[in-house]
C-alpha cells in the first residue's frame, strides 16, 4: 500500500470517527457508562466464552458491527451480512434485540458492545480533552444502589422476598475489589458495580433477583459497619469479609430455645448411657428432636442430632459406617453450640444454630473444576465423595453418593465396578476430573451439591485441562507457613457454621523431600515443600475399597514432574505442623488429573516399591498425651459416662497429672475436675466435666 493511499484511509477512518463523535454530541447522547465497563470477562459471564471469542475476532479482521447512536440513545449496530442489533436508550444489555434467530445474548449483542466500546476510545483519542462532554459520575460500589433502582429493575415482588430473609438474617462474604458477594446459596458478581442488571449469579432467574438484592444489602451492611466485618479465615473464600446482616443482631437468648433444650436432654442421655447401649427408644427419640430442631429453624444443631442418630443405629447394626470417634466429636459439637446459644453473648444465631438459613436453592447453570474424590464403605455400602471448586470465590463444593452392595457381590466391588458408576450422565472417574457445566444442579447452604437425573443434556462433562492454573488465590496455596497462620485465626471448628469441605485446599508443591511406607501402619507418606522451603507431610492409607490409590499416589510423588505438581486434599494441623490426605494430584501442563481413589484396578503397584524404597515413618509410632486422653474420652462416650468401671476415675487422674507435669495446667485441671466427677453420682457434672475435657483436648491437638 503506498503513502498516499494510507494516508487517505487515515483520513477517512478520523473523518468517520469525527462524523460519528459529531452525530453523539449533537444528538446529546451521553456515553453509556454500563456498555463501556463490560469487559470480555464481564461478556462471558453474561453469555459465552466461545461467542465473545468470535465476536473480538469478527471485530479485529473488519467484519464487525457499525455502530449508529440515535438521537434518544438508542444504539444500533449493523453487520455486513443484514443482521442488525438494537439497544434501546437506557436499557440494560439482556434487552437488547436481534433479527438473527439465536436466543439470549448472541455474538450480535456482543458484538454491538465491543464495538460501541472500540469506537468510544476512538472517538475519545479523537477529541482534545476539554471538548469531552461532561460524564455521569457511576457508583462506585454496589453499595451504592438505592433500592428504587433495586424495585425498578427486579419489581416489588423480589424486593419484599429479600426483605423477608433479610428479616430473619443471613451471613455473607463480601469481596469488595472484585464486587463479588458469596451468599450461602449461591454467589453474585456484579460486572457493572453501580448497576444491578448486569450482576450474575449461577442460581436459577426466579432466585437471581433475590440474591442480587440480598448482596447489595450485604455490600451496604459492609461498608456502613467496616468495624463490625470479620476476616473470613474459615477455609476457601479468605481474602473477603463476613458480615452479618439484618436479623437478630445482639443476643442468641432472643431466640426461642425450647426445641434446643429437649434435645439437649435426649444427647445427655445418649451420653450418659452411651452409644453401646442405645436402645430403640433412645434412638427414636434422637430422629424426634432432630426433626422439632430443624422446625424450630435450628438446621445447624438438626443435622448434628441426625447424624448422631445414624452412627447409633449403625453401631446397633453393626454397620462398618459407625465410627466411635465421630460419634464423640458429634456429641461434643452438639454440646459447643447448646453452651453457646444459652450464654446469651452477642454471637450470629446463624453461626451457632444456623436459624434462618437457607434449605437449597437450584442453579441455573454453574461451572465448577474437579479437585478429586474419596471414596469410602463398609460391607454393604460405598460412598464416594467428589469435590469442587468454584472458579471465582474458591468455595469447594461436595457432591456425595452412596451405593449399596450385595453381599455376593462383594468380591466384584472393588474401584473397578465404583469408578464407572454414572452420576450426572457421566462416570465418577471423568466427573471427578472435569470441568463441569450444569443446568440441573442444586446447591444447599452447606455447599452440598446434587445433580438431576431426569433433565437431559443439561449437563456437560469436559476435561479439566489446565483449568487448576486458573484457581483463585483464596483456595490455591503457595506459603505453607502463611496457611498455619491462616488456619490457627479460625473459630472454634465445634461452633463454625456446618459447611462441607471447609478443609480442602490446592498445595502447589516446588520439592518432593522424602517419599516412603510404612508397612507396618499401611501408610504411604511424603513430605512436599513449598518455594520457601517449608514441609508438609502428604499422607495416605491403604483401604480395600481403594487398592490402587497408593500406587497412584507414589508414581505421582516420584515422578520428574512431581516437583511442579499441585495437589488438592483435605489439610489438618497438629503442633503446628501440617498433614494433607490428597485427593487429587494435577502433574502440569497437558497432564490428566490423577485421581487415586478411583484409579483402576490394573494401575495398583507395591507403593513401596514407587517410593524407591524410603525408610518408613514412625510419626504415629507413639501417641501423645493428649491423643491418650482424645482417645480415652471418646471411649468413655461410647460405653456411656454412667457404664464406666471404678477405675476409670484413676485412668483419667494419671493423664491429668501427666498433662499438669508438661505444662498443660489448665488441660490438666479440667481433667482432674473430670476424674473428680467419675467418683460422685452427679449426672449432669459428669456431662459437663467431659464436654469441658473433650473441647479442651481438641483445642490442644
Amino acid at each position: 500500500m503506498t503513502t498516499a493511499s494510507t494516508t487517505t484511509k487515515t483520513a477517512a477512518m478520523k473523518t468517520a470517527a469525527t462524523k460519528t463523535t459529531e452525530t453523539n454530541e449533537q444528538a446529546g447522547a451521553a456515553p453509556r457508562e454500563d456498555l463501556l465497563a463490560l469487559t470480555e470477562d464481564a461478556l462471558a459471564a453474561l453469555g459465552n466464552r466461545g461467542l465473545v471469542k468470535r465476536a473480538v475476532k469478527e471485530l479485529a479482521a473488519g467484519s464487525g458491527a457499525r455502530i449508529t447512536v440515535s438521537g434518544d440513545g438508542a444504539i444500533e449496530a449493523s453487520y455486513p451480512d443484514g443482521v442488525v442489533a438494537s439497544l434501546a436508550a437506557g436499557a440494560a444489555l439482556d434487552r437488547a434485540t436481534c433479527t438473527c434467530a439465536a436466543p439470549g445474548l448472541c455474538r450480535h449483542r456482543i458484538g454491538l458492545v465491543l464495538a460501541y466500546r472500540q469506537q468510544a476510545v476512538g472517538a475519545e483519542t479523537q477529541q482534545p480533552s476539554e471538548s469531552e462532554p461532561e460524564l455521569a459520575a457511576a457508583p462506585a460500589s454496589p453499595a451504592d444502589i438505592e433500592d428504587d433502582t433495586l424495585r425498578r429493575v427486579f419489581g416489588a415482588r423480589s424486593l419484599d422476598a429479600a426483605r423477608r430473609q433479610c428479616a430473619k438474617g443471613y451471613d455473607a462474604v463480601v469481596y469488595a475489589a472484585a464486587a463479588r458477594v458469596e451468599l450461602p446459596v449461591c454467589t453474585v458478581t456484579f460486572h457493572v458495580p453501580g448497576d444491578p442488571a448486569y450482576a450474575t449469579t449461577e442460581a436459577v432467574e426466579a432466585y437471581r433477583a433475590e440474591a442480587v438484592v440480598l448482596a447489595v444489602w450485604a455490600f451496604r451492611a459492609f461498608q456502613a459497619r467496616p468495624e463490625a466485618a470479620t476476616a473470613d479465615d474459615a477455609g476457601p473464600g479468605a481474602g473477603g469479609v463476613r458480615v452479618h446482616v439484618g436479623g437478630t443482631q445482639g443476643a442468641v437468648s432472643e431466640v426461642d430455645l425450647t426445641a434446643l433444650e429437649q434435645a439437649g436432654a435426649v444427647v445427655d442421655s445418649l451420653l450418659f448411657d452411651g452409644v453401646a447401649n442405645a436402645g430403640p427408644l433412645l434412638r427414636g427419640n434422637l430422629r424426634h428432636v432432630a426433626t422439632d430442631l430443624d422446625a424450630a429453624s435450628m438446621p445447624w444443631p438438626a443435622a448434628v442430632v441426625e447424624d448422631l442418630a445414624d452412627q447409633a443405629d449403625w453401631y446397633a447394626e453393626r454397620s462398618a459406617r459407625h465410627a466411635m470417634t465421630h460419634s464423640a466429636e458429634l456429641m461434643a459439637e452438639f454440646q459447643a453450640r447448646r453452651r453457646a446459644a444459652a450464654a446469651g453473648r452477642a454471637v450470629s444465631p446463624r453461626v451457632v444454630l444456623g436459624t434462618g438459613e437457607p434449605r437449597t436453592t437450584p442453579l441455573r447453570r454453574v461451572r465448577l473444576i474437579g479437585l478429586g474424590a474419596r471414596v469410602s464403605g463398609g460391607t454393604n455400602f460405598r460412598t464416594a465423595e467428589l469435590f469442587f471448586a468454584h472458579p471465582q470465590d474458591g468455595t469447594v463444593l461436595v457432591l456425595r453418593r452412596t451405593w449399596p452392595v450385595e453381599e455376593e457381590k462383594q468380591a466384584q466391588s472393588g474401584t473397578g465396578q465404583l469408578r464407572s458408576r454414572r452420576v450426572g450422565g457421566a462416570p465418577l472417574y471423568q466427573l471427578a476430573a472435569a470441568n463441569l457445566v450444569s443446568e440441573a444442579a442444586t446447591r444447599s447452604a452447606s455447599r452440598v451439591i446434587t445433580l438431576g437425573t431426569q433433565t437431559i443434556g443439561k449437563t456437560a462433562v469436559l476435561p479439566v485441562g489446565n483449568a487448576w492454573r486458573t484457581l483463585p488465590d483464596s483456595l490455591v496455596v503457595r506459603d505453607y507457613a502463611a496457611l498455619v497462620t491462616r488456619l490457627a485465626r479460625r473459630g472454634p471448628r465445634h461452633l463454625r457454621p456446618r459447611v462441607e469441605a471447609q478443609d480442602v485446599f490446592v498445595l502447589a508443591v516446588s520439592k518432593v523431600a522424602h517419599l516412603g511406607y510404612d508397612p507396618a501402619e499401611q501408610r504411604l507418606e511424603a513430605v512436599v515443600e513449598d518455594e520457601f522451603g517449608m514441609g508438609i507431610v502428604v499422607s495416605a492409607e491403604y483401604s480395600a475399597h481403594t487398592k490402587p490409590a497408593l500406587g497412584a499416589m507414589a508414581r505421582a510423588l516420584g515422578g520428574e514432574t512431581a516437583e511442579t505438581c499441585m495437589i488438592s486434599g483435605a489439610v489438618t494441623v497438629r503442633a503446628g505442623q501440617i498433614v494433607l490426605r490428597p485427593l487429587a494430584f494435577w502433574l502440569g501442563d497437558g497432564a490428566a488429573l490423577i485421581v487415586p481413589d478411583l484409579e483402576p484396578e490394573d494401575s495398583d503397584q507395591d507403593a513401596q516399591e514407587d517410593g524407591g524404597g524410603a525408610a518408613p515413618f514412625g510419626r504415629h509410632a507413639n501417641p501423645s498425651l493428649l491423643d491418650q486422653a482424645a482417645d480415652l474420652l471418646v471411649e468413655h462416650a461410647h460405653r456411656g459416662l454412667g457404664m464406666l468401671a471404678a477405675s476409670a476415675a484413676e485412668r483419667v487422674g494419671r493423664i491429668a497429672a501427666d498433662a499438669r507435669r508438661l505444662g498443660l495446667t489448665a488441660t490438666g485441671a479440667l481433667l482432674a475436675d473430670y476424674a473428680a466427677t467419675l467418683a460422685a453420682e452427679d449426672r449432669a457434672a459428669r456431662i459437663r466435666a467431659w464436654t469441658d475435657c473433650t473441647l479442651a483436648v481438641d483445642a490442644c491437638r
